[in-house]
């Protein structure tokens, strides 16, 4: 099942990669006001006072341009892979695997030079590392299927 806000980052991704910045600022922009009218509607419980997101917040949010530019020249597909990343924090972690995996986790956008997931190392002690010593030193790129469940 995909969120509505899910679907408007795959048409950013789809519409960038096709060259059509124009489209695919538009559809991440529509993204991260979804994600915020998911998160203010659906998971609006349990909020500690005073913690909420207002429609202040959100507007703040979305009226920064180091996260949605000013213009379509702007956009890079970090920009739509970060903030995809977020919306789909918590409960789209296949999604986000996935999307990892498709850009081979430290992968260069060739239109900025810049690692689309800006920032991603995995630790030196972490389990990725453990099992990149476990498969001849390459990332994992899928899990083997359970055969008795």
């Amino acid at each position: 099942m995909m969120t509505a806000s899910e679907m408007q980052f795959t048409i950013a991704e789809a519409a960038y990669r096709k060259g059509d910045k124009a489209t695919a600022l538009t559809a991440y922009t529509n993204a991260i006001s979804l994600n915020f009218d998911m998160l203010t509607t659906t998971f609006e419980f349990k909020i500690p006072a005073g913690r909420s997101i207002t429609p202040a917040a959100k507007a703040a949010y979305l009226a920064n341009t180091a996260i949605v530019p000013t213009t379509s020249a702007g956009l890079t597909m970090t920009h739509i892979m970060l903030q995809k990343y977020i919306a789909l924090y918590g409960w789209g972690t296949h999604q986000t695997w996935t999307d990892m995996r498709k850009f081979h986790y430290t992968a260069i956008e060739s239109a900025t030079g810049h690692q689309v997931y800006a920032g991603f190392t995995p630790p030196p002690t972490s389990p990725i590392n453990y099992l990149l010593s476990t498969n001849n030193g390459k990332w994992v790129f899928r899990c083997r299927p359970r055969f008795n469940s």
